[in-house]
């Protein structure tokens, strides 16, 4: 009875340390939701204060059955996505999904769901924001300079993971955690992209950082549209902490939240916003501690 009830005892304390695993690897346990942050996460910005989001899964791009976003510049063949499967079956489209696009095609490309059949009007944004300047000066936008990666980085951005001290993974350029490597961008040549050159209208993904609405700071998984935003104006570029040349103490114009985003769009130092069909699925936290710098701390 005795060497039963040790079996019985064993068998407990291993089915919960399995679980323990299995909840640590599919919720993304990361207690407290420090730096440097382990695989699968990176971080953002919302209400002013600085966020780290996981990826329990990898990213989606949609194209619905009346869509038709093949053919030249994706502006369609003439058959609809339900009735023509090359469209986004095809090796050098998938997978997952159809083709990620930046911007309107002229056969649909702004999905009206998100990838679980919810209506996109209660979807969540994610901006990806660009740095559309060349702060080393030496001749290549931030926004697609391979050299701008890393902690150390004179614009530094979350995408591709920077590496220690802030993240525990270095992704290498044009890369981020669950992301899509490469955007389908015809759309938006000459306006989200203007002053770079597009070979093929295939962009690799580019540098960016992110930010979302101050309700959405602590919040479970979810799927989020992509919507990008170019930023002209350097001053206003976030640091790693929320910080800015406008403001070294982090907060207002430094884009850390979106009220900031609208307000350097209203005064011409950032691009409008630009939707594409790409959806990332990630929850979000504060990151603990807040940087006694950005303006979040308290």
């Amino acid at each position: 009875m005795r060497t039963r009830s040790a079996l019985l005892a064993a068998l407990l304390l291993a089915l919960a340390a399995v679980a323990a695993v299995w909840t640590t690897s599919t919720s993304g346990t990361h207690d407290p939701p420090s730096r440097p942050h382990p695989i699968a996460h990176n971080e953002g910005f919302g209400n002013e204060k600085v966020t780290v989001f996981f990826y329990p899964q990898n990213f989606f791009c949609t194209d619905e059955p009346s869509d038709d976003l093949d053919g030249p510049g994706h502006n369609g063949d003439g058959i609809v996505a339900a009735q023509d499967p090359d469209e986004f079956q095809e090796p050098s489209v998938g997978p997952p999904g159809s083709p990620c696009i930046v911007g309107r095609t002229a056969r649909g490309s702004f999905p009206t769901i998100d990838p679980a059949g919810r209506p996109i009007a209660n979807a969540e944004p994610v901006w990806a924001i660009l740095p559309f300047f060349d702060r080393n000066r030496n001749g290549v936008l931030d926004v697609v300079d391979p050299t701008v990666t890393g902690p150390a980085s004179v614009t530094p951005v979350q995408c591709p993971e920077p590496g220690p001290p802030f993240t525990q993974h270095t992704g290498p350029f044009a890369t981020c955690a669950m992301h899509p490597s490469t955007l389908h961008v015809e759309p938006v040549v000459s306006s989200l992209l203007a002053g770079l050159s597009v070979p093929g209208g295939h962009l690799p993904l580019p540098n960016h950082s992110h930010v979302i609405r101050n309700s959405a700071v602590n919040i479970n998984p979810v799927w989020w549209q992509v919507i990008s935003v170019r930023v002209d104006d350097e001053t206003i570029w976030p640091d790693f902490d929320g910080r800015c040349p406008a403001n070294p103490n982090g907060g207002r114009p430094c884009l850390v939240s979106e009220e900031a985003l609208r307000d350097a769009q209203r005064r011409g130092q950032a691009g409008p916003d630009t939707p594409t069909n790409a959806w990332l699925f990630f929850n979000s936290e504060e990151v603990q501690p807040q940087p006694r710098s950005s303006s979040g701390s308290g």
